[in-house]
């Protein structure tokens, strides 16, 4: 296996990319939440990342990439992704957006104690 080199700035871009991107998509989830059911807007961001996942895959076999070697374990993990990404979002159509992201933000230190 090579060695990237290391490089800080990047890293830290893709950090501040990827913070942004979950806030647009968590705006985008309460702006839809008013007239989109809310299962709707989840199966939406799931088949969205999954087609993007296919994507980033495309040169490799991404069968092969995705094969598990404990699909039941998966299928757990990807219905509690699935579950908290629906009670996110269930739960921006009633409070606002910062106080959900907050109590977020705080949930691994809550875990923790």
């Amino acid at each position: 296996m090579s060695q990237v080199p290391a490089d800080p700035l990047r890293g830290i871009f893709l950090i501040v990319f990827t913070i942004f991107l979950f806030v647009v998509m968590d705006a985008t989830a309460k702006l839809l939440t008013a007239s989109v059911p809310v299962l709707q807007i989840v199966w939406a961001r799931n088949a969205l990342a999954f087609a993007f996942t296919l994507v980033l895959l495309r040169r490799r076999n991404p069968l092969a990439v995705m094969r598990s070697a404990r699909p039941g374990l998966q299928l757990v993990r990807s219905f509690l992704l699935f579950a908290s990404t629906w009670f996110f979002f269930e739960a921006i159509k009633y409070i606002p957006l910062a106080t959900a992201s907050s109590i977020s933000f705080v949930s691994p230190l809550m875990v923790t104690a």
